[in-house]
């Protein structure tokens, strides 16, 4: 199975976020642009869990 998942910042520093029980990586996205704003060695992925968001249940 392949889950969704967003990346935002193209830094060298991988950082997961990891949304909550009824959430999608999506709406993480605002806090993944002001963190790589604020840390540009950051790229953050924002992956959508299995049955979440564009993921497959």
């Amino acid at each position: 199975m392949v889950l969704e998942s967003f990346q935002v910042g193209t830094g060298d520093v991988p950082t997961v976020l990891l949304h909550g029980f009824l959430g999608s990586g999506r709406n993480l996205r605002s806090l993944a642009v002001a963190w790589t704003q604020a840390d540009p060695r950051r790229r953050i992925l924002l992956p959508d869990l299995t049955g979440h968001g564009q993921s497959p249940a």
